[in-house]
């Protein structure tokens, strides 16, 4: 027990106050990445650039030219899609409908909003 330990007492509120400092931190974050869209974008990057690092540190080097013919191919299914939902959607609403960049899940939830 810590009751004759002053120390230990003190080890004990010190592990409270950073389990308390944890549980902020997590809802602040969690309140950015739903609030504020680069916020997310920065760190979904910062997770991969981690996932990156560690993987080439462990001798798992990452094909760099494969990744960026991949991240083409998909950049060109994308606008194929996007043509397509605006084609969709001009269609269904009778207007001529152009898709905003679409970066965040801010700008996703006002293009909704607007249908």
């Amino acid at each position: 027990t810590t009751a004759g330990d002053p120390a230990a007492a003190a080890a004990g509120w010190g592990d409270v106050l950073l389990k308390v400092a944890l549980d902020d931190a997590r809802q602040l974050c969690a309140r950015l990445l739903v609030d504020d869209g680069d916020v997310a974008t920065y760190m979904l990057n910062l997770r991969a650039q981690a996932a990156v690092a560690a993987a080439e540190a462990a001798g798992l080097p990452l094909d760099h030219e494969g990744l960026d013919q991949l991240a083409a191919g998909w950049r060109d299914e994308l606008s194929v899609l996007e043509a397509e939902v605006e084609e969709l959607l001009s269609h269904w609403t009778g207007t001529q409908v152009t898709l905003p960049s679409l970066q965040s899940s801010q700008e996703v939830e006002n293009l909704i909003q607007q249908l």
